[in-house]
This record gives structure tokens, C-alpha cells and sequence, in this order.
């Protein structure tokens, strides 16, 4: 029972006694209801005990003092307060306040969910499908993330909507994952009106509908989601689509981007650098091609490369074009191999070399269309037979 519906159950009694009291004055009464009380509130005791601890717990966490609120949730965790020993869970699997333990974690958070505590059996559900500190199992997953949805818990419906998705734990069923991800959508979680544009989309659980999925997404990106903004960036770019355009693919883009989204920052930089939606500026495309190179997107290596190669926004520089064109070829960027192929041919950049200049063009040739191809048997005219073949060995040994 909550421990306000408690007290005010003792002041009724202490009511009701005391005007017994004032009915049958000179009774004994007075004795007999004051036993009651004490009974009463030594019951209770304990439960506001565990109380003052769980708050004291907050306040020393939310002030940084996880020692402290370690041992307060421990405290009320042992008397059985339910939101203590879901808290406790929390700090045993993070290491705050404790060394980090996942099977104590798993304790916790597994005595407060029987309790029924929302937080837990969603955490605990989490474990078990991660596999922290138990075996995974997906099936108690989706037990736990069940419990935790129908309690409404938002989270533990959108974890629920993917397992449906992928068929872990329950049975593989778009439907069931739709109906999961509009629940949490409903409440206003990013990730689920994310999910829910998704099954729009790509007509998953439900029929392709592209007003709804940018419905959805506008209301994930609005509040941050960063692949939601991408995902809208990427649909009104789309050349094959009604929803075509360009300059919202930019603005979403950039709110992606912003936030250090390699394949927006790329997408950006495309943008500027071809004048789509925006007005053409290489400077710009620089900058954002930069940004997604130096998270390692090759795409982006190679055309910050060839903006260097061709000095277009930048100074020419041919070192710096080798750098980023390098980069992407050895990712196996196709575009990135030719043009690499290109510079040890002539020598742009870096020193002249035959052999390494067929080695890159036949590496492009494995995946690309004639010109490459063009390229390395234009080349071999000039080159004798053991050249070729040292630059066999070496795209065979790139490849291996």
C-alpha cells in the first residue's frame, strides 16, 4: 500500500477512535486506540524509512555523489522498496557509485520487476537481449519488454515492435511491430515515430505510404533524431519521387549534418558542391566533404580529394588530393582506385610508377565498367612482362 494511502488510513482511524473518545467520555477507550496508532505506524516505519533512504539516494545522485547513493538504494533496496532496487540495477550495471557487475544488475533488477516496477522490467529485458550478465535469450526479452509495454512504457514497446521485426523471441510479424511503434510513437518517442516513418516507407506492416513516413519522421527529426533528419534529407532528394525536394533535402540534411552525421555531412557537401538546393559553393562542399572524410567515409574521401586534385574551393594540391584518394582506394572505393591509378601514371603528386599505376587500375577494373580496364591495357602496352606481373602479385595481395 502507498505510504500516503497508509498515513491518511492512520489519521481515519486516529479520527474515528478520537471521536469515540469525545462520545463515551470516562470509557476506556483512549488506551485501546492509542495501541492501535503505535501498531500502525510501527508497521509503517519501515516503509517510510525506506523512503527518506530512496530519496536521499536521488538527491546524492543527481549531485553527482554515487557513493553515497549507492548506499542509500542499497538501504532501501533490502527493506524492498521497488524503485530502490531498480535503481540499484542501474548502478551495478553501469559502475557508478560500484564496480560494475552485470549478475548483480540482473538481481536487482529482477526483484524489482516481480514488484512490478516499470523501469526494471524494461532494464532487465535489455539484458537479457544483449546477453549482460545472462545468457541471451530473447524470449525473456520479449517476457519482460511485454510486461513493461503494457504497463505503457514506451521504450519497452519500441524494443518490442523490433523483435517483431526481426523475429527474436516472438514471431516474425511487421503487423505486431507497427502496432508497438505507433503505441510509443503516440507518446512522443523519437526513435518509434523514426520506426514507424520506416515501416511507411518501406511498406513494412503496413502499406507504402510516403506522406506518412515523412509525417512521422518530421516528428522524430523535430525533436533531434539525427537519422530521422538524414532519412528526410534522403527522401526529398530522391529523382524518383513526387516528394522530390532539394532544398528541404538540404535544410534536413544540414540539421543531420550538424549534429555529425558522416552520410549527411557527405550528402551536403554533395549538395554545395553541384549547386542542388542550394547556391554552388565549393568552399562549402570542402568543408562538409571534409567533416564525413575524417570519420572515414570513402565516398567522401575521394571527392574531397578530387576537389584538391582539381583545385576547385581549395588550392590545388596534389599531396593532399593523394592523402584523400589514397584513403578511399584503400577502402575500396572504385573512383578512388582509378584516379589513384591515374596519378602514379602520371606522376601527380607522387613519383612515376608503371606498376603501381596498373595494380590500382585493375583493382578498379573488378568492380567498375570499361574505363579502368581501358586504362590498365593502354598502360601494359608500355610496361614488359615482369612489370605486369609484379603488379599482379600486388592487386592480389591488396585483394587477399
Amino acid at each position: 500500500m502507498d505510504l500516503c494511502v497508509n498515513l491518511l488510513f492512520v489519521q481515519e482511524i486516529f479520527h474515528n477512535d478520537h471521536m469515540k473518545m469525545f462520545r463515551r467520555k470516562g470509557s476506556r477507550s483512549f488506551p485501546i486506540s492509542m495501541f492501535v496508532i503505535w501498531m500502525i505506524i510501527l508497521f509503517l516505519r519501515p516503509m517510510s524509512e525506506a523512503i527518506a533512504d530512496l530519496e536521499t539516494g536521488i538527491r546524492a545522485y543527481a549531485f553527482g555523489d554515487h557513493e553515497t547513493a549507492f548506499h542509500e538504494f542499497y538501504v532501501a533496496a533490502e527493506q524492498g522498496n521497488a524503485e530502490a532496487q531498480s535503481f540499484l540495477g542501474d548502478m551495478y550495471r553501469k559502475g557508478e557509485g560500484t564496480s560494475q557487475n552485470y549478475h548483480e544488475a540482473g538481481k536487482w533488477y529482477r526483484m524489482a520487476a516481480k514488484q512490478g516496477e516499470v523501469e526494471a522490467q524494461f532494464n532487465f529485458g535489455v539484458m537479457y537481449e544483449r546477453g549482460e550478465g545472462v545468457s541471451q535469450d530473447y524470449q525473456e526479452a520479449a517476457s519482460w519488454f511485454l510486461q513493461a509495454a503494457t504497463q505503457e512504457y514506451s521504450h519497452a514497446q519500441y524494443s518490442l515492435g523490433w523483435l517483431h521485426v526481426n523475429g527474436h523471441g516472438v514471431p516474425q510479424d511487421p503487423q505486431q511491430a507497427v502496432k508497438w511503434f505507433r503505441k510509443a510513437a503516440n507518446q512522443g518517442l523519437a526513435e518509434a515515430q523514426y520506426s514507424l516513418g520506416w515501416s511507411y516507407a518501406n511498406g513494412q506492416g503496413v502499406a507504402t505510404n510516403l506522406e506518412d513516413a515523412i509525417s512521422w519522421w518530421e516528428r522524430a527529426a523535430e525533436q533531434g533524431h539525427v537519422i530521422a533528419q538524414y532519412a528526410l534529407g534522403w527522401l526529398y532528394q530522391r529523382t524518383d519521387e513526387t516528394t522530390q525536394d532539394d532544398q528541404k533535402a538540404a535544410q534536413w540534411f544540414r540539421k543531420a549534418a550538424e549534429q555529425g552525421h558522416r552520410e549527411a555531412q557527405y550528402s551536403l557537401g554533395w549538395l554545395y558542391a553541384n549547386g542542388t538546393g542550394v547556391t554552388k559553393d565549393e568552399r562549402e562542399a570542402v568543408k562538409w566533404y571534409h567533416l564525413a572524410a575524417e570519420q572515414g567515409m570513402a565516398k567522401a574521401q575521394y571527392h574531397l580529394g578530387v576537389l584538391y586534385f582539381e583545385g576547385k574551393g581549395v588550392q590545388q594540391d596534389y599531396q593532399e588530393a593523394e592523402h584523400w584518394i589514397r584513403q578511399a582506394a584503400e577502402q575500396g572505393n572504385t573512383e578512388g582506385q582509378y584516379l589513384l591509378g591515374k596519378m602514379y601514371r602520371d606522376g601527380l603528386g607522387l613519383k612515376q610508377d608503371d606498376v603501381e599505376a596498373y595494380k590500382w587500375f585493375t583493382l578498379s577494373a573488378d568492380q567498375s565498367d570499361g574505363e579502368a580496364t581501358r586504362a590498365r591495357d593502354h598502360l601494359a602496352t608500355r610496361m614488359d612482362i615482369t612489370q605486369i606481373g609484379e603488379a599482379e602479385q600486388r592487386a592480389e595481395g591488396w585483394r587477399e
